[in-house]
């Protein structure tokens, strides 16, 4: 098979997926099949109605460096829009410029070793933490609902995760407020 022919549909049932390993005879392993297979995964996954111009710039030149990420979000409940300050993202900047990193594994350690609660792990690498007023070490990280996974607690459930150029950068969320952020209610 060439990825291109057609295949026949397998059966499900309902709406949501089981949660298993789903088998593939070996002589359906194919592009075109692994596509299939993601159209239907994805096609059984809940959603809400989500307006594409909400996120349409997601990036932004500042000073010259690209900062990406949770510059801007979406509230899935009330569809408010919060869009991090220009001047905000230029303190970060410039500390991701000036300060030495630390390390996912670090920061992970401060967070969840007084803790007897299970957490995701983010992995490990090299990570800026902008918190200039030392918060971070006072944060609760709340389980977040994840559907289809359950309650899951990492260090983006009481920060946002940025990127400068290419180095990852962890906001604490004690930080935004009217400003640093700016919020557009739904209409």
């Amino acid at each position: 098979m060439d990825g291109q022919t057609p295949l026949a549909v397998w059966a499900h049932t309902g709406a949501v997926l089981p949660r298993h390993t789903i088998v593939v005879p070996e002589e359906r392993k194919t592009l075109g099949s692994f596509y299939q297979m993601l159209s239907a995964m994805l096609v059984s996954v809940p959603t809400f109605p989500v307006n594409p111009a909400l996120y349409g710039r997601v990036a932004r030149d500042v000073d010259g460096h690209i900062v990406a990420g949770q510059i801007r979000e979406i509230d899935a409940q009330t569809l408010a829009k919060t869009t991090l300050k220009t001047s905000f993202l230029r303190h970060i900047v410039e500390a991701v410029e000036t300060e030495a990193p630390t390390s996912i594994l670090e920061l992970e350690r401060r967070a969840f070793s007084q803790t007897a609660l299970p957490y995701t792990p983010f992995g490990d690498g090299p990570v800026w933490l902008y918190d200039p007023d030392g918060n971070f070490d006072f944060l609760d990280f709340p389980p977040r609902r994840i559907a289809g996974v359950g309650e899951v607690r990492s260090l983006a459930s009481s920060c946002l995760l940025l990127s400068v150029d290419d180095r990852t950068v962890i906001v604490p969320r004690t930080y935004l407020n009217n400003e640093t952020s700016e919020t557009t209610e739904r209409n």
